[in-house]
């Protein structure tokens, strides 16, 4: 499940997400994520930004019991076409990570690198591809969201994705990479 909100106004662009799934077979737990996070964005006059983000995940899996990441940094538009954008941010940050089966903790200093595509493919159908690198002191974490998303009516949506993410640091019996297809309302307002 998921659900993202969005709001803009001439001076800000906020977005707030939700998202968990969990798979299980009779016997055992395939996957289970949970996910919310916020992103504020001060645009300038040049529509270029500032932004801070915060966000929360929980992967059970991966042996993450709770991980918190805040950072803040310049965005750029790189390409502004009717059809297609191209957003570029970097930034600084910091990570909190809980393992779970008392494996420890993580604190560290992160830097934020972000790119954002978009291309309007017909008038209620439009691609994207993000994708985060939050390198840091003990892990570097990356995640690649591809999506297609479908205009229902003036201010909702359904988006459908496909993602990737990837942690250096994992310990035995974690794999690196770890992948899930999400649905999601988006609502803007």
């Amino acid at each position: 499940f998921g659900l993202t909100l969005d709001k803009q106004t001439a001076q800000w662009r906020q977005t707030a997400a939700i998202k968990g799934d969990k798979l299980e077979s009779k016997t055992t737990t395939l996957s289970e994520r949970y996910m919310t996070d916020y992103k504020a964005a001060y645009i300038l006059p040049s529509k270029n930004y500032w932004f801070g983000y915060a966000g929360y995940d929980a992967n059970e899996l991966a042996a993450i019991d709770k991980r918190f990441v805040e950072a803040f940094g310049y965005g750029a538009h790189l390409l502004n076409s009717p059809t297609k954008t191209l957003e570029g941010e970097i930034g600084l940050g910091a990570r909190q990570t809980t393992y779970t089966n008392d494996l420890g903790k993580d604190n560290e200093a992160i830097a934020h690198v972000s790119l954002k595509y978009a291309q309007q493919l017909t008038e209620n159908t439009k691609f994207t591809q993000d994708l985060v690198l939050h390198p840091g002191t003990d892990n570097s974490h990356t995640t690649s969201r591809t999506g297609i998303q479908v205009g229902m009516s003036k201010n909702t949506a359904l988006k459908v994705n496909y993602e990737v993410q990837n942690n250096t640091k994992v310990f035995e019996g974690v794999e690196k990479k770890d992948t899930s297809t999400h649905v999601n309302l988006v609502v803007g307002f």
